[in-house]
């Protein structure tokens, strides 16, 4: 999100680090160039987020998990 993306350059110019900042969907994609490394801010089931927010098994399906883990991967390969 846009939000994120502020956050991590403000976050990148408190510690004196440069990155090249890009927002865009990932599948669609092309770089010129390859990058040395890549943060990626994947879609999430929030499984991992039960204890806080314990609505979360209600609210998602396992189809709703293995769409997700299907567009992860996608996403990283």
């Amino acid at each position: 999100s846009k939000n994120r993306l502020a956050r991590l350059k403000q976050n990148l110019d408190r510690l004196g680090l440069t990155a090249d900042l890009v927002q865009t969907d990932l599948l669609d994609y092309r770089p010129a160039e390859l990058f040395d490394a890549v943060l990626l801010d994947a879609p999430c089931s929030s499984t991992g987020t039960v204890r806080r927010h314990p609505d979360v098994p209600w609210t998602k399906t396992m189809a709703d998990v293995e769409k997700l883990a299907a567009l992860q991967r996608r996403l990283l390969a």
